[in-house]
């Protein structure tokens, strides 16, 4: 399974947000892309095609449960990019409106599946975005430049719908470096944040002595702006001691949780040619030549093609190659949707709720949404938790709409993530702990599948990164 990277370059620093420069051709994926994939392995490719990395899925989707956890007491919503580099490194970055949390391939090998470690590492970046470090020395640095770092995901050869994309970054709130008092109190911050959610503080000493170890050869960006040492690791100790116990075990239930959350992908029952047909139309759809892919997935769709059958829904929807027709786009969306596929489910859902190409009709947008949330799907559920938030279609009921919020913010979806908080103004603290546990004990539906040497699993996209999380 692959993964194209969000293109385009970090000029200059760029990354070096709140911890060191990126080097001038920084490649990311959105880890929610990489979390919704079927494939267990994912391949992390570069524009061209050229494989840059190998992450696992679980370990990806444990990463975005562990930020969804360690991000909350500090009233953070972020997103997870993962990048390319030689070195361990971390960082935050901010600009119109997006809070962005980034970690290297390298740090993925160093930290392994040390869940605690990550969230020390996350509490950490969080603490320096949260209390606005360096903010009056950013004030008066002059400005380095703007910059559309990433315009868009380009799926790969099997990739499905991933993350939503960012683009032009705009001008970037950048920093160097911090002072020792604002590590310290990043530090300070961070290991509370653990010990509140359930982490284990002692992840922290284990992240420092880490990069310390790695560090032994030779400076490494991350030390040289977050400079780490017996001293340093004797402060965090010495913090660690004077917190209480929380009894919990948080990293142990993200792995449980994690694993009874796969979704079985949707299985293809097509022939070969309708899948080169399909194979054509996404090459030319990402040419931008929107006239042969609807040539191609229209002949992919006479094979039963449901990623096909999406993308002609994509293309009407957005008058891409043809003119603009609603009722043509929900046409092509119902035929991928009765087949399992969860963005067109998704999208139908969106054309009923708005009355695009279709009488409006919220009872028949709680249904299309509710077969691809519970599937899984994280536009869905935040668009199913904002209807029952708001009693659209359905009678009001907070308390699901936690549950669907919790479900997409989990897989990171920031909206979902500041969509909960409003839900929790409408709850007492019991009902959030009943809540929590709806999310706990959620399962997704299972999908028929008829499984066969040839079946491979479907894509879930046609190659447009916005048509595919339609939301309201």
């Amino acid at each position: 399974m692959y993964v194209r990277f969000l293109q385009g370059a970090f000029a200059l620093l760029l990354l070096a947000g709140f911890s060191c420069p990126a080097p001038a051709q920084t490649r990311s994926w959105m880890a929610a892309a990489i979390a919704n994939q079927p494939a267990a392995n994912v391949r992390l490719l570069g524009a061209k095609g050229d494989p840059v990395a190998i992450v696992r899925r679980e370990l990806v989707q444990q990463l975005l449960a562990v930020l969804d956890r360690i991000q909350r007491p500090g009233g953070f919503a972020g997103e997870l990019i993962i990048t390319d580099g030689n070195h361990p490194n971390a960082f935050a970055l901010s600009a119109r409106g997006r809070s962005i949390i980034g970690i290297t391939a390298p740090m993925l090998d160093l930290l392994g599946d040390d869940l605690d470690a990550y969230a020390a590492l996350l509490g950490h970046e969080i603490a320096h975005h949260v209390r606005q470090h360096g903010a009056e020395r950013r004030s008066r640095e002059q400005a380095l430049g703007a910059v559309s770092a990433i315009v868009g995901l380009i799926l790969g050869a099997a990739g499905v719908q991933g993350g939503a994309t960012i683009a032009d970054f705009g001008r970037l709130i950048v920093s160097r470096s911090f002072s020792r008092d604002e590590e310290r109190e990043a530090d300070r911050l961070g290991v509370e944040w653990m010990a509140a959610t359930g982490f284990d503080p002692e992840g922290a000493l284990r992240l420092h002595e880490r990069l310390l170890r790695a560090g032994a050869g030779g400076a490494i960006p991350f030390l040289q702006t977050h400079p780490s040492g017996e001293e340093r690791v004797d402060n965090i100790r010495r913090h660690i001691a004077s917190l209480a116990p929380s009894g919990k075990t948080t990293a142990g239930e993200i792995r449980a949780w994690t694993a009874q959350m796969q979704y079985q992908p949707l299985i293809l029952e097509v022939d070969a040619e309708s899948r080169q047909a399909f194979a054509r139309g996404r090459a030319a759809y990402r040419e931008k030549d929107f006239e042969a892919a609807r040539r191609e997935w229209l002949q992919a769709s006479n094979g039963g093609h449901p990623d096909a059958q999406y993308g002609l829904g994509v293309l009407y929807a957005q008058g891409q190659g043809v003119a603009q027709d609603y009722a043509a786009a929900v046409e092509w969306y119902r035929k991928a949707a009765d087949r399992g596929h969860r963005a067109a489910q998704n999208n139908l859902g969106v054309m009923h709720e708005k009355g695009s190409g279709v009488a409006q009709d919220t009872a028949a947008a709680v249904e299309w949404y509710r077969k691809a949330a519970g599937r899984g799907y994280p536009p869905a559920q935040n668009n199913l938790g904002r209807l029952h938030l708001n009693g659209i279609g359905v009678t009001a009921d907070p308390l699901s709409a936690y549950m669907w919020f919790s479900l997409a913010a989990v897989r990171g979806h920031t909206g979902a993530a500041r969509n909960r908080l409003r839900a929790a103004e409408k709850l007492s603290a019991e009902d959030v702990a009943r809540a929590e546990k709806m999310v706990r004990d959620w399962k997704p539906d299972p999908v028929a599948t008829r499984e066969s040497p040839q079946d491979k699993p479907a894509e879930n996209a046609a190659g447009d990164p916005q048509a595919g999380q339609q939301e309201r």
